[in-house]
């Protein structure tokens, strides 16, 4: 687990199973995910919004990717939103 209440990248680093809990404020935290590629094929990266603050936990793809093809963006908004972003190799799956 890793506590983030700032940007943040997510990087090879940053183990496998592991989770990002964010904390937010008035102001939106980026979650960025590395490239899909094939050094990530199967890599499972979950992010929850813990707090019920008014700031919005964005999770976006390096070099603007897209999240199965169709979101450049996917926003948790409210206290115990959540997603889980998997690599297939090409494009990060949720």
């Amino acid at each position: 687990m890793a506590s983030k209440s700032a940007d943040f990248t997510v990087d090879d680093g940053d183990h496998f199973g592991g989770y990002f809990v964010t904390t937010t404020t008035a102001a939106t935290v980026i979650a960025t995910l590395p490239a899909a590629g094939t050094s990530n094929k199967g890599r499972i990266v979950p992010f929850v919004k813990v707090d019920s603050t008014t700031g919005n936990v964005k999770v976006t793809v390096n070099g603007g990717g897209l999240m199965r093809g169709l979101w450049a963006d996917l926003y948790l908004i409210n206290q115990g939103d959540s997603l889980t972003a998997i690599s297939d190799g090409v494009l990060w799956q949720v």
